[in-house]
């Protein structure tokens, strides 16, 4: 007997035909059709938080978020369910799988720094240049002759992929993770940002203490906690301004600490309040 589980992955149905009883969340995020590389697959046992995604359901009322581990979810559990992956909570996003390619760069195993680019990969660097150019000079022709507010708005519709767009703007939690240069290799970093994504969600009122203590289940090994640390302590209610002052400004913040680059939305759509499950 044939059996599909269906579930939304960042905001877009996805249905899978006799999956697997073995085949797991992280797996199949990370597979090459699905191209999500997000959630990282570093222990496999729950125990250092870099898979973190946030499942959701409807419990009649409204929706409720839960940051969870994909290494230890089957997917056959996850019927009905939505999930969201860090390529789902802001505008930026890699590319897709088929335009992904391989560069050699310097290090102790590949090429040195001398080495020549792939035709490809130039090819690609004098596209996306061109094109570059092409917006700037645009842009720069518009504000010389406008007057007064802008005539046109631009609209764009939700790109057609996985990690689809439901709203405009970078994640702030990976905004104020980046601003206090609380990311080194980066392999931690998605763990970190989603299980922050969820706890405000969850606890916007939350104190300085209560967000150090929630990050007993994620690990990093290279920063040492503190940068990550006062990134996501800037989201306290008891946040002030002496901690503003003895902040260490890792990187120049264009925008002022307290103005976030959009809203933290985690896209739920309408149509899976009546199919998801508790």
């Amino acid at each position: 007997m044939s059996c599909e589980i269906s579930f939304y992955l960042n905001g877009k149905r996805v249905t899978i035909p006799d999956p697997a009883p073995d085949l797991l969340l992280i797996d199949y995020l990370r597979s090459p059709e699905i191209g999500l590389a997000g959630p990282k697959k570093s222990c496999g046992q729950g125990g250092c938080g870099a898979c973190t995604v946030i499942l959701s359901h409807w419990n009649g009322e409204k929706a409720e978020h839960r940051a969870i581990n994909s290494c230890l979810r089957p997917v056959c559990a996850l019927n009905g369910l939505v999930v969201t992956t860090v390529e789902g909570t802001g505008s930026v996003r890699r590319p897709n799988p088929h335009l992904l390619q391989h560069s050699l760069v310097s290090s102790r195993s590949a090429a040195p720094t001398t080495a020549t680019l792939p035709h490809e990969l130039q090819v690609a660097e004098a596209a996306s240049r061109q094109k570059s150019n092409a917006v700037l000079a645009s842009v720069k022709e518009a504000r010389e002759v406008q007057t007064g507010s802008p005539v046109f708005r631009l609209v764009a519709s939700t790109a057609e992929q996985p990690s689809q767009l439901t709203f405009e703007g970078m994640n702030p939690v990976a905004y104020r993770l980046a601003l206090n240069n609380g990311s080194q290799c980066g392999y931690c970093s998605v763990g970190f940002v989603m299980n922050m994504s969820e706890f405000i969600i969850n606890h916007p009122e939350s104190t300085k203490k209560e967000i150090e203590d929630a990050f007993d289940g994620n690990i990093c090994r290279c920063t040492g906690y503190r940068a990550i640390l006062t990134g996501m302590k800037t989201f306290a209610s008891n946040w002030t301004a002496e901690d503003e002052k003895y902040r260490m400004k890792c990187l120049p913040d264009p925008t002022g600490a307290s103005q976030l680059p959009g809203p933290l939305v985690i896209p739920f759509p309408p149509e899976a309040r009546a199919s998801a499950n508790p």
